[in-house]
């Protein structure tokens, strides 16, 4: 009886867990193994979660199944000891710009991590005051896609492409565009490195102004 109801918990539950993730990009089962600790618990390994800005990790769970309901709780869970590796050892780092008071939070500069002038030779990327309801950055920079941060490597650089080859007399408040949430953008810098970044949050505070997160890796 007893392994009747341990099979019958598995069953249900990898239904119950199927239903749940069905059409999600953020959960995969695919590789997946399930066990069970004792009676009325399963233990899954190897969930692998599609963090669009970390990539992807995997977790363990521990879930404990009611009989006499039919329902799973998670009671404990983490990451897998493997988890942490990524395809690049790059740190993800993050900045808020926003278009608010004297605009000292508007500029950026990827290579020293820090805020600048508008005129500073060393700007990257700003953040532009328009009065729309999307995300306007300027820089030197070109969409790659839905690529997480933490697997961009060097190879993913544009060989061309980028708007300072297109724009006469270039500098990085020239191209001004808009700029979609949680896609990645390779931006060639001031100084010749490149940042992979992306847009993580935005909150539209006044008719032109803007607050947002960015989240970007400098590419070595």
């Amino acid at each position: 009886m007893k392994k009747v109801i341990k099979s019958l918990g598995l069953f249900l539950f990898l239904i119950y867990a199927t239903s749940i993730f069905a059409g999600s990009s953020s959960i995969s089962f695919k590789n997946t193994c399930a066990g069970t600790s004792n009676d009325n618990e399963i233990l899954l390994h190897n969930i692998e979660y599609n963090d669009p800005v970390s990539g992807k990790v995997k977790l363990w769970a521990k879930f404990q199944f009611d009989i006499n309901t039919l329902s799973f709780k998670a009671v404990d869970a983490g990451l897998e000891s493997s988890s942490n590796t990524t395809a690049t050892s790059n740190t993800i780092e993050e900045a808020g710009l926003d278009t608010l008071g004297d605009f000292s939070h508007g500029v950026f500069d990827f290579s020293s991590e820090n805020y600048v002038s508008m005129q500073s030779s060393a700007a990257d990327i700003s953040i532009e005051p328009w009065c729309v309801d999307y995300v306007a950055l300027c820089g030197d920079y070109i969409d790659i896609g839905t690529k997480s941060l933490s697997e961009v490597t060097s190879s993913d650089i544009p060989s061309s492409g980028f708007p300072d080859e297109t724009i006469s007399n270039y500098n990085f408040s020239s191209y001004c565009e808009k700029v979609s949430l949680n896609h990645t953008y390779i931006n060639k810098n001031s100084d010749g490195s490149y940042t992979a970044f992306m847009v993580t949050s935005h909150e539209k505070t006044g008719e032109c102004n803007h607050q947002i997160l960015v989240k970007y890796v400098n590419i070595k």
